[in-house]
């Protein structure tokens, strides 16, 4: 085993970190398409109509320019990468005692 290695935890943390940050600004996206609605006085979209991802995203960035599609991204960012260290030591440690337990390692 590698004993208390950490790097599990350090990959798990960066992999959570990549992924989060390739898909935060279609996460935004799509929240905010979902929380709109089509009647005035309901949001950002009001009288539009929610419409597709691609059009609430160019009408979202119009508005409020690219930096909206980042914003609370950074505890996001937080949390992804804790969860994920954990998530991958977790999974490396019970790898571990199952070798172990049928006598696969050495």
């Amino acid at each position: 085993g590698r004993g208390g290695s950490a790097a599990p935890l350090l990959s798990g943390g960066f992999a959570g970190v990549v992924a989060y940050t390739a898909t935060y600004p279609l996460d935004v996206v799509k929240t905010r398409q979902q929380s709109s609605c089509a009647p005035p006085g309901c949001g950002p979209l009001a009288g539009r109509g929610a419409g597709s991802v691609a059009e609430v995203a160019r009408g979202l960035t119009a508005e409020f320019g690219p930096a909206w599609l980042y914003r609370g991204m950074g505890p996001t960012l937080l949390r992804a990468f804790v969860i994920n260290a954990v998530n991958f030591a977790v999974f490396e440690r019970l790898q571990e005692a199952v070798a172990r337990r049928r006598g696969m390692a050495s």
